[in-house]
């Protein structure tokens, strides 16, 4: 099995442990990392859509650092995306 599937289904189940207890900054952390995962495959969309809904929790929760992280993610991937 590909290293990066297993880290993505690891991440999925820590999101939904996260998400089944409550903790926000967690679950902003595993989306962010998936995020991160499908960048590393090349995936945009998928990077995109994840790092969105991270972002979204960052901001909401003001958990300052996860935004500034997130928010430098989603610059790479536009910039690349638009060269």
């Amino acid at each position: 099995m590909n290293f990066l599937l297993i880290i993505l289904m690891c991440f999925k189940k820590l999101l939904e442990i996260d998400k089944e207890i409550g903790y926000k900054q967690g679950e902003a952390a595993a989306l962010g990392n998936i995020g991160l995962i499908y960048r590393s495959k090349g995936d945009a969309d998928n990077a995109l859509k994840y790092l969105k809904q991270a972002l979204e929790i960052a901001k909401k929760y003001k958990f300052k650092f996860l935004e500034k992280k997130i928010k430098f993610s989603l610059d790479e991937i536009k910039n690349k995306n638009s060269q």
